[in-house]
């Protein structure tokens, strides 16, 4: 069991237990996709309903707005169960920036 960061908040703490209690289900699953270079579309939905989409959509915008410190451990955390996991969660941090924020490739609003 890996030891709570004491420098995040309680919620970004409880969030990170949510996700801690699905990787290893993602792990079992993680070699179908990636011989099948499939989405895991499956595990990206139960982590949206841990809260995790939430958590990536800043306050201002009625999201939980994690710290950085807790996005990288959520990464490092799905990135445990394979590398298309984390790339998985990182598209969909991406995409929030993309539709909800308006970020492009140039920057924010460009």
């Amino acid at each position: 069991m890996t030891t709570p960061l004491p420098e995040l908040a309680p919620d970004e703490q409880e969030l990170l237990s949510r996700v801690r209690e699905l990787t290893p289900g993602f792990a079992a699953d993680a070699a179908g996709y990636d011989e099948r270079a499939e989405i895991p579309r499956a595990a990206l939905d139960a982590l949206h309903a841990a809260g995790v989409s939430r958590a990536l959509l800043p306050a201002a915008l009625g999201g939980d707005g994690i710290s950085y410190l807790a996005f990288g451990e959520l990464l490092r955390l799905v990135a445990e169960a394979g590398q298309l996991m984390a790339y998985s969660t990182e598209v969909l941090a991406t995409e929030i920036g993309r539709e909800v924020l308006g970020v492009t490739d140039e920057g924010p609003g460009a």
